[in-house]
């Protein structure tokens, strides 16, 4: 897994049958601190640093989970389809935003 061209960990299990969020992720700072042979191949392998020596993502400005409040409709948790990912929180692009959602956005 990457996060703006940066490691930040390793899929070490995955159930299909599950769908494809049924993974389970080791950190890549757990993963350079390894003392299992097999990890410590994958480190090797894969070239990381000490863990010391890891760059780190900084902090961004997050909104507060609170305004998500909003979106559920009554007491029951609104269906995934009628759910826009812009309200959410998802990043504006070329191809759609909170505006028109749906439109032009894959």
């Amino acid at each position: 897994m990457f996060y703006r061209g940066q490691a930040l960990g390793v899929v070490v299990e995955h159930q299909p049958r599950q769908c494809g969020s049924a993974i389970q992720i080791l950190p890549i700072d757990h993963l350079a601190e390894a003392t299992d042979p097999d990890a410590l191949a994958v480190a090797r392998a894969i070239g990381l640093p000490a863990p010391e020596a890891l760059p780190w993502v900084t902090r961004v400005q997050v909104k507060p989970l609170i305004g998500l409040v909003d979106v559920l409709d009554g007491d029951d948790l609104p269906l995934l389809s009628a759910l826009n990912p812009y309200r959410l929180g998802a990043t504006p692009t070329q191809f759609g935003d909170k505006d028109s959602y749906g439109q032009h956005d894959p």
